[in-house]
């Protein structure tokens, strides 16, 4: 258990002196704030290691059973604690600290090129932003082409629909109107059907008769012979 505590204790104190190297020996040359900010960034996750790797202590003194080594390596982790505390507020000022630009290092070659390196990245940059603008202009004329040709689909469904519901209403409506008509003219309907019915009656003496008369007039020519 011991041994891999002292392996922690080991790593945390690696990470101290790569910070510390870099806090005396290799940010102070640093003239460039973006690049300097750059380096404490990575220095300050170094760190973050440090307090992953505490954590990890902790956790592993909580299963000591001696009391005095769980006491001797709580200061030792209490120690770390502190250090690392100290060393994330020197990067913090180190990160803050302009850096001082001798006036006779820059030349004119120098600002030469770095105004035609900004100047590049400005095209670059004003390029992938004209990209991206054609790209959503296209992606807009195709998204309102859709929306054209889905509100004409929904316009030609609603107008379909209105004329089925207006059908309904008027084949409705007529039915109403012949179910009235029908209650009302039930006594219509009884004398015509009579008148239906005498007149099947009718043509019905008729035809007795015309035949009757055909029979007569057949014996009345034979007689006649």
């Amino acid at each position: 258990m011991t041994d891999l505590l002292d392996d922690f204790k080991e790593q945390i104190e690696d990470i101290f002196k790569e910070v510390r190297n870099g806090l005396q020996s290799e940010l102070p040359h640093i003239t460039s704030g973006p690049e300097r900010i750059e380096k404490c960034k990575y220095y300050k996750q170094r760190l973050q290691r440090v307090g992953i790797i505490r954590r990890s202590m902790i956790h592993e003194i909580n299963d000591l059973t001696n009391s005095e080594e769980t006491m001797l390596w709580e200061g030792v982790i209490n120690s770390l604690e502190a250090q690392q505390q100290a060393l994330q507020q020197e990067l913090l000022n180190a990160e803050a600290k302009a850096p001082t630009i001798s006036a006779a290092s820059i030349t004119a070659k120098d600002m030469t090129n770095a105004a035609l390196t900004i100047q590049q990245a400005s095209k670059e940059s004003a390029s992938r932003t004209k990209q991206v603008v054609d790209n959503i202009i296209m992606i807009g004329a195709d998204v309102n082409l859709d929306l054209q040709m889905q509100t004409g689909q929904l316009e030609n469904v609603e107008g379909n629909v209105e004329l089925v519901e207006s059908n309904l209403r008027r084949a409705d409506k007529q039915v109403r109107i012949i179910m009235r008509n029908l209650q009302k003219d039930k006594i219509f309907m009884s004398m015509f059907f009579l008148m239906i019915v005498a007149i099947i009656s009718a043509i019905i003496v008729i035809l007795l008769m015309s035949k009757s008369e055909d029979k007569n007039y057949i014996k009345e020519g034979d007689s006649v012979i």
